[in-house]
C-alpha cells in the first residue's frame, strides 16, 4: 500500500455574503474539523485563504485555535499561499512577494509555524513562478495530474513527485490525482480502496480539493455527515493495513524526487474550457467526446485555454485586472512623492492586496465574475485606498491604462472620478463617487454562453419523460429564463450616444441604429482639472451624410456632479429624423430591496424597484437612491424624457441557472429632425450624493 496525503482548500472569496461564510463554516469547515479531531489516525493538509482566515479570527477564533492544537501534535500540515487568494501569476512581481510573505507571516503569527508549502489560487501554474517560491523558502506546490500528462506522463509514472526550476531556483511539484478527487465523496469507500491498492509500497497518491466539496456542494452536508461517508471513510483509512497517511513535508524529507518536470501553463481541465471563446469551447467540448469515445488514450492532450484569455473574453475583467494596476501605481508613486504617511500608505497597500482576490476576474461554474457584489468588492477597495493615499482635488491624467493602444483620460474631482476613453465614442469607462466611496458604473455585458444552449433545449423539449430529464441535468431557479438571453453588441459603457429610428418607443431601444461606439473622437484638455473637457467626433453614416457630436464636460457642485452639455450636428442630404440617446449604465446591486428605490422629481416614480423599467417624460430629475449603503445617483435637466430598463444575464453556477441583475441603463432622449447644418442640444448633470445620516 502507498502513502496517502490528504488535503482540503477551504476559500471564501473578498466581498462575499457574511451569511454565505457563515453557512460553508456550519455545513463545511466546522464539521470537517470535528470528524478530524475524532480520528487521530487521520493526518492533513489545510489551506485557509486570507479573506477566510479574517472571518475566522473574528467570527471564529475558536476554530482556529482548534487547528492550532492539531498543528501542534503534528496533524495538520499548513499551507501558505497568495494571502488575499489572486491569481500570482498575473500580479507584479512586488505584489507577489507581499502576497505570499503576508500568508508565512499570518501562519507563523497564528499558529508558530511558516508553511513549506504553497497553495496555488485554482492551481494556475506558470512556468516562473517556481523562483517565486524560492526566494521565501517554500519547497512545494500541488498541481493537478492533467499538468504532469499533458507533457506525455503517463497515470503510473506520477505516484511521487517531481522537482522543476526556473533560472536555477527549484522547488518540489505533487501531483493531485484526479481519480481520487472525482471518487471522493461520490462513490463507495472500498472503491477508493481498491484504488490505492493498485498503488505499491513507498508510492504516492495524493487528494487535495475545495474544502467546499465536503458539506456546501449540492448534497454534499447529507452525504459526508448525516449519512456518515466521511467518518467511514476516515476509519477505513485507518484500519487498512500498510496505508500511511502522511504530510507532504513528511514525504519530501523522506523520499527521493522520481525525476524532473517542466510543465506547461496550466489550470485544472475545466478551467481551461471555460476560458475559451464560445465557439472554441464547443469544439473543445466536441473533440473531447470524439477522443473519449474512440481514442481515449489521446485524452490527457486535449487541453483548454490559458487562465489570461479571461481578460479577452470578458472585457470586464480585463478592466479590473489593469485598474487594479493603475492603483498599485498610484500608490507607488504617492510612496516615493511622499503625499501619505508610510501607516495610511500600507493599509492602502493592502486594500489594493484584497482587491487582487481572483474570484471576481474569471467565469465558469464556480467564479464569481458574473457576481456584481464580488466586482463591487474589488472596486470598493481599489477607491478606499486611492482616497485614503492620494491628494484630493481635481486632477487630470492621460494614459493608455488599459493597454489597448489607445489613451484613456483619467478625470478626478474633489468627490467623484471618471474614466474616458475618447478611442471609443467619448465614452465613459467607469465613473466613481469618491465620498463613500462607490462604483457608480459596475455593470456586466450579456454576452452568449456555450450553456445557454441547454436552457434552449430544455425550452424546445414538451415530452414530458424529456423534460424530467433535462431538469435533472438543467436546474433552473426560475420559469422562463430563456426570455432574458438577450445580448449586447459589445462591451457596455456610459455617456454613450446612440440614435434610434424616429417614434421607436420602447420595444426599438434594444438595438441602436447608429452608435458612436468605436468611433475615435479628439480631446481638449482644460489646462486645469476644474475647466471644461471637450471630446470632439464624427460619424459617416451612409454616403455624403455624416453626423457630428461635441461632448462638453466639466465638474460642478464641488466635484459631485458632472455636467454634459451635447451638441449633435447633421451635415448631407435631406433631413435626419432620429431619436438621439445618451445613455448611462447605473448599479446600486440589489433590484428589489425596499430600500433600493427609483425617485422622480423628489418622489418614488410608480415603479419603484431598482429593476423596473419604463418612461418618465418631461421631469427634471431621476434619483437611484441606495439608502442601505447611502449613496444616490441621478441625472437632471430641464424637461427630460428618460427610458429605463435593468441589465439581466443568465448565468449558470453549481446552484443551476439564474438571472443576475447588473444593473440599470438609464437613457436620455430627444426626437429630432434636422436638416443639413442644424444642430440639437442636449444638456444635463449627473449628479451623486451621499444620503442624511450616512456621513461616516
Amino acid at each position: 500500500m502507498p502513502t496517502l496525503i490528504l488535503g482540503v482548500h477551504n476559500h471564501q472569496p473578498v466581498g462575499n455574503f457574511d451569511h454565505v461564510i457563515r453557512d460553508a463554516h456550519d455545513r463545511a469547515y466546522e464539521p470537517f474539523l470535528a470528524l478530524l479531531e475524532e480520528h487521530p489516525g487521520i493526518k492533513m493538509a489545510l489551506h485557509c485563504s486570507g479573506p477566510l482566515l479574517e472571518w475566522q479570527k473574528r467570527e471564529a477564533p475558536d476554530y482556529l485555535e482548534r487547528v492550532g492544537a492539531l498543528a501542534q501534535a503534528g496533524r495538520v500540515e499548513l499551507f501558505g499561499g497568495g494571502y488575499w487568494e489572486p491569481i500570482l501569476a498575473v500580479l507584479p512581481e512586488r505584489d507577489q512577494h507581499a502576497q505570499i510573505e503576508r500568508m508565512c507571516g499570518e501562519l507563523e503569527f497564528l499558529f508558530g509555524r511558516r508553511p513549506r508549502g504553497l497553495w496555488l489560487a485554482e492551481r494556475i501554474w506558470e512556468p516562473s513562478l517556481p523562483r517565486l517560491l524560492a526566494e521565501h523558502g517554500l519547497d512545494y506546490v500541488a498541481l493537478d495530474d492533467s499538468h504532469f500528462l499533458a507533457t506525455g506522463f503517463r497515470e503510473e509514472q506520477l505516484r511521487g513527485y517531481y522537482l522543476t526550476e526556473e533560472g536555477g531556483a527549484s522547488c518540489a511539484v505533487f501531483p493531485i490525482s484526479k481519480q481520487l478527487r472525482y471518487l471522493v465523496p461520490f462513490h463507495p469507500v472500498e472503491k477508493v480502496l481498491a484504488h490505492l491498492g493498485e498503488h505499491g509500497a513507498g508510492e504516492l497518491a495524493v487528494l487535495m480539493d475545495d474544502g467546499e466539496k465536503f458539506g456546501v456542494w449540492s448534497s454534499t452536508n447529507l452525504l459526508c455527515y448525516e449519512e456518515g461517508y466521511l467518518g467511514r471513510l476516515f476509519s477505513a483509512l485507518e484500519a487498512e493495513p500498510g496505508l500511511t497517511i502522511g504530510g507532504f513535508g513528511d514525504y519530501l524529507d523522506a523520499h527521493p524526487p522520481l525525476g524532473h518536470a517542466y510543465l506547461p501553463t496550466a489550470s485544472y481541465s475545466e478551467m481551461g474550457e471555460w476560458a475559451l471563446p464560445r465557439g472554441a469551447q464547443a469544439h473543445a467540448q466536441e473533440l473531447a467526446r470524439m477522443v473519449e469515445d474512440g481514442k481515449p488514450e489521446l485524452k490527457p492532450f486535449v487541453r483548454g485555454g490559458f487562465w489570461r484569455n479571461f481578460f479577452v473574453k470578458y472585457e470586464e475583467s480585463h478592466w479590473m485586472h489593469k485598474r487594479a494596476l493603475w492603483t498599485g501605481r498610484q500608490l507607488a508613486r504617492a510612496a516615493d512623492e511622499g503625499t501619505a504617511p508610510p501607516a495610511v500608505l500600507a493599509e492602502a497597500e493592502d486594500l489594493k492586496l484584497q482587491a487582487q482576490c481572483n474570484c471576481a476576474y474569471w467565469h465558469g461554474l464556480f467564479g464569481g465574475l458574473y457576481l456584481p457584489h464580488l466586482r463591487h468588492a474589488v472596486f470598493e477597495r481599489l477607491l478606499q485606498a486611492e482616497k485614503m493615499a492620494l491628494p484630493d482635488g481635481y486632477r487630470l491624467e492621460r494614459e493608455d491604462m488599459d493597454l489597448d493602444g489607445r489613451e484613456e483620460i483619467v478625470w478626478s474631482g474633489p468627490r467623484a472620478r471618471v474614466f474616458l476613453k475618447p478611442g471609443d465614442g467619448g465614452s465613459v469607462r467607469e465613473l466613481d463617487f469618491l465620498d463613500k466611496p462607490f462604483p457608480l458604473t459596475n455593470v456586466l455585458a450579456r454576452r452568449e454562453e456555450l450553456y445557454h444552449d441547454k436552457l434552449r433545449e430544455l425550452e424546445a423539449r414538451t415530452l414530458p419523460d424529456e423534460a424530467q430529464s433535462i431538469h435533472e441535468i438543467v436546474r433552473v431557479k426560475e420559469d422562463g429564463l430563456e426570455r432574458y438571453l438577450v445580448y449586447d453588441p459589445h462591451p457596455r459603457a456610459s455617456l454613450e450616444e446612440r440614435l434610434y429610428p424616429a417614434g421607436a418607443g420602447e420595444a426599438g431601444y434594444a438595438e441602436a441604429w447608429l452608435d458612436f461606439r468605436g468611433q475615435a473622437f479628439r480631446p481638449e484638455l482644460p489646462a486645469t482639472g476644474d475647466g471644461e473637457l471637450l471630446l470632439s467626433g464624427a460619424l459617416d453614416f451612409e454616403p455624403g451624410r455624416r453626423l457630428i457630436l461635441d461632448k462638453r464636460l466639466s465638474w460642478v457642485d464641488d466635484g459631485a456632479a458632472l455636467a454634459v452639455d451635447l451638441r449633435l450636428r447633421y451635415e448631407g442630404e435631406g433631413h435626419l429624423a432620429a431619436s438621439f440617446a445618451s445613455g448611462w449604465n447605473f448599479n446600486l446591486l440589489a433590484p428589489d430591496a425596499p430600500d433600493r428605490l427609483v425617485l422622480v422629481d423628489g418622489r418614488p416614480a410608480k415603479e419603484a424597484r431598482l429593476g423596473s423599467r419604463g418612461w418618465e417624460r418631461g421631469i427634471g430629475r431621476i434619483e437611484l437612491r441606495d439608502e442601505w449603503s447611502g449613496v444616490s445617483v441621478a441625472l437632471a435637466g430641464d424637461g427630460l424624457d428618460v427610458y429605463r430598463e435593468p441589465i439581466e444575464t443568465v448565468s449558470l453556477s453549481e446552484a443551476g441557472f439564474e438571472r443576475v441583475y447588473q444593473g440599470s441603463w438609464l437613457a436620455i432622449l430627444r426626437e429630432i429632425d434636422l436638416a443639413s447644418g442644424e444642430e440639437c442640444r442636449l444638456a444635463y448633470r449627473v449628479e451623486m450624493s451621499r444620503l442624511p445620516g450616512n456621513e461616516d
